[in-house]
């Protein structure tokens, strides 16, 4: 049995008094670098992160797909861009969960000349993690998703010659995202990283580029950071240049 350390991080303590800490926490499994650098091997199951919250993202064994989780349920969008319900027995060898409990609600469009992405930052803390779900119609939508990795190509040659992206017009459905600041580079992405699914549960990927039509937006703080390292854990050499270009899709 893999054992863990588990490495706890207090990020801040502002809004802990309303809420208990653990549903304030972002609880996340290895690194961005050790993904990016090819560490593809799940090394926990699902089952085990539920414990630490119901709404994230992440991907799965071998880089099996983009992996959402909603509500307490897990989805996969593989590379044939089909989704599909994910087992509490499959594992991660990337992904972060919190406790969804928005503290902030709002409602945007494309009206206004600002850009979505900005519209949502204009109401976070730049310096504090947030879990951001985006609820509603989405004028145009791209995303994309990767095939399962039998070696361990680094994450920027798999992106180059081996995502699918899928093009959406007049959907309904959810965003799944985080927000990260910039001082956990090399940890998680900084700054915004979201995945997508439609309504009806059948379709989504990565985000690449959205415009909503009139979406709910809900943000729920996180004032705790939780990571879980994984025995003979790599943690890779970090590249910003190279992840900007693989969470664009370039």
């Amino acid at each position: 049995m893999r054992r863990f350390i588990l490495l706890a991080c207090l990020v801040a303590l502002a809004g802990c008094a309303t809420k208990p800490r653990e549903r304030e926490t972002l609880a996340q499994v290895s690194t961005i670098d050790s993904l990016m650098a090819g560490n593809y091997d799940g090394t926990v199951r699902l089952s085990r992160l539920y414990n630490y919250g119901d709404f994230g993202l992440g991907t799965l064994d071998r880089l099996d797909g983009e992996l959402i989780v909603l509500d307490g349920q897990a989805w996969q969008v593989p590379v044939s861009g089909e989704a599909r319900r994910v087992a509490p027995a499959e594992r991660t060898p990337f992904a972060a969960l919190t406790h969804f409990d928005p503290e902030t609600i709002l409602v945007i469009d494309n009206t206004s000349g600002i850009s979505p992405e900005q519209q949502v930052l204009n109401h976070l803390d730049p310096d504090r993690f947030a879990a951001i779900r985006v609820h509603g119609r989405f004028s145009s939508l791209r995303t994309r998703s990767v095939p399962r990795q039998e070696t361990n190509r680094p994450l920027p040659a798999v992106i180059a010659d081996g995502q699918k992206t899928f093009d959406f017009t007049d959907v309904e459905g959810t965003m799944v995202g985080l927000y990260c600041p910039a001082y956990v580079k090399g940890l998680n992405v900084p700054g915004f990283h979201f995945h997508f699914i439609t309504a009806d549960r059948t379709a989504g990927g990565h985000v690449l580029s959205w415009t909503p039509s009139s979406v709910v937006v809900a943000i729920d703080d996180a004032s705790t950071f939780t990571m879980l390292i994984p025995d003979g854990f790599a943690p890779g050499a970090g590249d910003d240049k190279a992840l900007e270009a693989v969470e664009k899709g370039k």
